[in-house]
């Protein structure tokens, strides 16, 4: 079969060291765009060093394929992780044919650790149509989290990757690694602060950002009644009453922070650049 479009980054990173968490955001996101031919195959890579020791650890992988049997037309769509050894994802194969056990979104009220089924790979989405076969692996819309683990030296390291993913296209956004050997990770964690969680909330609306001195936010488009700002170590460096959803960041230094944000219904929690 013909293969097109076949190509592997290797990214640049924002990288911040907080205590025992590593924290990666990607800026600006990286979108992958494999789009369906009836040519030949397309495939797009992209290769990501965890904890920035030189050795890549995972690659996101998306693959269409567009072939025809006899008077049946056969079609192969996959975006997923797959593992470097002896690297692992967590998966989970209850329901799924094993060509197709799927990677699972965890939730801010999930532990990241040694419990769970530990895989070498693990698709994301996947649709795959084989002589009248089908198997399917769709994940909800929107960015999710994803657990993964990395073996250094021996030990284990926990982390989470966030991801969104659909037939098309699949972006990664940031990702954590605990430095702790065998020490889990809250999906969304960038400090030992287990309160300090990058939000993933669509309701939750902030802007600009980065901003030299006033932010607006919105959550659930309702009035905002306080507004906690902590620095990169997790320290409370600002308490603020919002005038018109509105906060003024202008007295803090420059760098990366996490606004935690409430009204009557929820509080909510997002990060920001202060430039």
């Amino acid at each position: 079969m013909k293969r097109t479009g076949l190509f592997f980054l290797i990214l640049s990173f924002s990288i911040m060291v907080k205590s025992q968490i590593l924290y990666t955001d990607i800026e600006p996101d990286s979108t992958l765009y494999s789009p369906l031919n009836s040519t030949g195959d397309t495939v797009v890579g992209m290769l990501f060093d965890i904890n920035q020791d030189g050795i890549n650890d995972f690659y996101l992988r998306a693959e269409h394929f567009f072939y025809w049997i006899y008077e049946d037309c056969c079609w192969n769509l996959v975006n997923e992780v797959r593992s470097i050894n002896p690297n692992q994802v967590l998966r989970f194969p209850e329901g799924s044919p094993p060509s197709a056990q799927c990677m699972v979104p965890v939730e801010q009220t999930d532990t990241i650790n040694d419990q769970g089924d530990w895989q070498m790979n693990g698709p994301l989405s996947l649709s795959v149509h084989l002589e009248s076969v089908m198997f399917y692996c769709y994940q909800p819309d929107g960015s999710h989290f994803y657990g993964f683990r990395i073996l250094i030296e021996d030990k284990y390291h926990y982390g989470w990757l966030r991801i969104s993913s659909d037939m098309d296209f699949i972006t990664l956004y940031d990702m954590a690694i605990n430095l702790t050997p065998n020490e889990y990770i809250i999906p969304g964690q960038i400090t030992t602060r287990t309160n300090f969680i990058s939000s993933v909330n669509p309701d939750l609306m902030l802007y600009p950002n980065p901003s030299k001195s006033l932010i607006n936010i919105t959550v659930n488009h309702q009035p905002l009644e306080e507004a906690t700002i902590f620095n990169h170590l997790g320290q409370k460096v600002l308490n603020a009453k919002p005038v018109n959803n509105t906060v003024d960041i202008s007295g803090l230094k420059a760098g990366m922070y996490l606004m935690e944000v409430s009204n009557k219904d929820r509080t909510e929690r997002i990060k920001f650049v202060k430039n």
